[in-house]
């Protein structure tokens, strides 16, 4: 039989064909291949740390471990100190400056100074209440100006016998611990040589005079009292918000005391009587004398 030529139509048609088949057996190894390579000969990638550590690396890392945590701990302890330090030196230094500005406000601060003397004597009105009139001396002896200044000042009966008055500092801390300013009476000082007078009248109510004083054995009766005054003078620093200080106490000192036989006159007990006034009788200025109490305050803060 005759075998026909390929026409080429047929020619085409077949290399396709080839070319399709050649295709998919590229792809079929391409799959195929490294699955069945993985399947029958998987590769063993090997590591280290497949292997179990040994006592020493576990010894190695424990003693890793502990070194860390030393180290934090001491990183914690030095920071502590360096806190400490740093506290320690805060307050060192504020004492220092509070000590400094202490040290600059006595230097630069007014001081003052008080002096009394009595005006006319004592007088008694009505024979019952007694009144004494005082001036005093202000000066401020200072650097800088008194501001505010109060003069506070009271007189208190006491029992005759001594110059001195166990009650005084008490009348004292009820007159001065807690001063009322009033604008009305306050006023300013300057550091100058010239002083400031200030004249008070004051007194001792009748009821506590006449509580206290002391009949002595005598033909027609006689009753004697004793009297003290306590004060202060309040005043303020420019550049601070505190209030300072002078106070003061005096116990008033009577002429020598005679009967009409011109012996001193006799308390009830039988002890002489040296010192004290004699209730509405006067006492001019010449014979009145004027000392420091010894149980209250003369100074100045």
């Amino acid at each position: 039989m005759a075998k026909h030529p390929k026409t080429n139509q047929q020619k085409e048609q077949a290399k396709k064909h080839s070319e399709q088949a050649s295709k998919k057996e590229s792809v079929g190894h391409v799959g195929t291949t490294p699955n069945s390579q993985a399947t029958t000969n998987p590769k063993r990638h090997t590591n280290e740390t497949d292997n179990p550590p040994t006592p020493t690396q576990m010894s190695n890392f424990g003693l890793n471990r502990e070194k860390a945590k030393i180290t934090d701990w001491l990183v914690v302890a030095l920071t502590l100190l360096v806190a400490i330090a740093a506290f320690w030196s805060a307050w060192i230094f504020q004492g220092q400056l509070a000590e400094m500005h202490k040290a600059t406000e006595i230097q630069e601060r007014p001081w003052l100074s008080v002096e009394a003397q009595p005006v006319n004597g004592l007088s008694w009105v009505n024979g019952q209440q007694p009144v004494l009139v005082l001036k005093f001396a202000i000066k401020n002896v200072g650097h800088s100006i008194a501001k505010s200044s109060q003069l506070d000042v009271k007189m208190f009966p006491t029992s005759v016998g001594m110059p001195v008055a166990v009650d005084a500092i008490q009348h004292q801390r009820e007159l001065c611990d807690h001063p009322k300013i009033s604008p009305m009476q306050a006023f300013d000082l300057f550091p100058v040589d010239q002083p400031a007078e200030r004249q008070v009248d004051i007194s001792a109510p009748t009821s506590t005079v006449a509580a206290q004083a002391v009949a002595v054995t005598s033909d027609k009766p006689r009753k004697f009292i004793g009297f003290y005054v306590v004060g202060c003078v309040t005043y303020r620093f420019s550049f601070g918000p505190n209030f300072h200080q002078n106070r003061f106490a005096y116990h008033l000192l009577s002429p020598a005391l005679k009967s009409e036989d011109g012996n001193p006159p006799i308390l009830p007990n039988g002890t002489p009587l040296l010192t004290g006034f004699e209730i509405g009788v006067n006492v001019p200025k010449d014979q009145l004398g004027i000392i420091q109490e010894l149980f209250a305050l003369n100074d100045a803060n």
